[in-house]
C-alpha cells in the first residue's frame, strides 16, 4: 500500500537519489609528464609481451648498417672462423655455470641476437662474460664482435667483445669522410681566372678551419683511431684526398662539429669496418672493398697528401 503523506512515497526516494547522484563530481586525472620512449617500450613489452608504438631497433638502423661488417642473414653463408661485427637486439641471455676446463665453476652466457631481419645464437665464454656482463641483458641493442662457429648445423657466433650501440661511433668507426663542395658549382663565372682565384680562397678558408678542428680531435683522442678522407667536388670532378700523418678519435658529435665549421649540413660521416662479402662457396670470404670504396672514396681518382698543412 502507498504510505500516507507526501514525503514517504517511491517518487520521493527516486528524487532524493537523483539529487545525490547529481552532486557527485568525477575526480580529475593528475597532470604528469609522458613516459620517455625507452620506458614506454619497456612497459609495452612487460605488459603485452611485444612492442606496439615502435621498436628499439628503429633508432639504430643507420648505426647497424654503418658499423657492422655483415648482416645476420649473411652470416649463414660465411665460413667458420671469419671475424664478424654485427649489430642487433639481444632477445635472449641465459647464464650457465661452466662445468669443465680452467673456467669450471664460472659463469658463461648463451645469447640470441636479432637485427630485425634475422637472428642468430652465440656464446660468451667465462672470460668474455666476466668482462661484458653488464651489457649482456635482454632487449639491449648492441654490437657483437666475434668469430663464426660452424660446428653445429646452424652457424653461431663465439663472442669476443660486446659494444653498446650508443658507443658504436667511438668504438667501431675506422675512417672519417668529409665532403667539400664548390659553393658556385653549376653557376657561370665572369672569367676562368676569377673563378680559380675565388675557388682557391673558398677551399683554403674551409681547410684552414677544418685543419684546426681535426687537430683538436686528434689531440683529444688517446692516440687516434680513424683515418681522414677529404672528398672535393669541383666543376663536375671529384677528387679524394687521404690525409696521411693524421688520425682522429671519432665521437658521435664529430660530424655535427665539422658541418658547423664548414657551414654545410651532412658533409661529414663516420665509416665503420669494410663490409664482408661471400664468394661462391662458404669457404671463400673476402672484404668487399668495392662497398667501402663507394662509401669512402667514390671518386675514380685518389690523391695522397703528406699532411693537411699543405692546404
Amino acid at each position: 500500500r502507498r504510505g500516507r503523506g507526501g514525503g514517504g512515497g517511491f517518487g520521493a526516494v527516486v528524487e532524493k537519489e537523483t539529487k545525490t547522484n547529481a552532486k557527485k563530481v568525477e575526480p580529475s586525472l593528475p597532470d604528469v609528464p609522458p613516459w620517455a620512449p625507452v620506458d614506454l617500450l619497456a612497459f609495452e613489452k612487460s605488459v603485452l609481451g611485444f612492442y606496439v608504438s615502435s621498436h628499439p631497433l628503429n633508432d639504430h638502423r643507420d648505426s647497424l648498417a654503418r658499423f657492422g661488417n655483415t648482416t645476420i642473414a649473411d652470416i649463414q653463408k660465411l665460413a667458420g672462423g671469419v671475424e664478424v661485427v654485427v649489430g642487433g637486439m639481444l632477445t635472449r641471455v641465459k647464464t650457465v655455470i661452466t662445468k669443465n676446463g680452467r673456467s669450471a665453476g664460472q659463469k658463461m652466457a648463451m645469447i640470441a641476437i636479432d637485427d630485425g631481419a634475422a637472428h642468430i645464437e652465440g656464446v660468451a665464454f667465462a672470460e668474455t662474460y666476466a668482462t661484458f656482463a653488464p651489457l649482456l641483458t635482454s632487449d639491449r641493442v648492441v654490437f657483437i664482435k666475434g668469430k663464426v662457429d660452424r660446428k653445429r648445423e646452424s652457424p653461431n657466433i663465439i663472442v669476443n667483445e660486446v659494444i653498446d650501440a650508443k658507443q658504436a661511433a667511438q668504438e667501431l668507426a675506422q675512417s672519417v669522410r668529409i665532403i667539400l663542395r664548390d659553393s658556385h658549382e653549376g653557376t657561370k663565372r665572369s672569367s676562368d681566372q676569377g673563378a680559380d682565384e675565388e675557388d682557391q680562397s673558398v677551399y683554403n678558408g674551409s681547410l684552414r678551419k677544418l685543419k684546426e678542428l681535426l687537430r683538436q680531435a686528434a689531440a683529444n683522442g688517446s692516440g687516434g683511431s680513424c683515418e681522414v678522407f677529404i672528398e672535393i667536388h669541383q666543376a663536375g670532378q671529384v677528387v679524394t684526398l687521404r690525409v696521411q700523418g693524421l688520425r682522429v678519435k671519432a665521437d658521435g658529435d664529430l660530424p655535427a662539429r665539422v658541418a658547423t665549421v664548414l657551414g654545410t649540413p651532412d658533409c661529414c660521416e663516420l665509416m665503420g669496418p669494410p663490409r664482408l662479402m661471400r664468394g661462391t662457396s662458404a669457404s671463400r670470404v673476402m672484404h668487399d672493398d668495392s662497398v667501402s670504396q663507394q662509401r669512402i672514396m667514390p671518386a675514380s681518382e685518389e690523391e695522397y697528401c703528406a699532411s693537411i698543412d699543405r692546404y
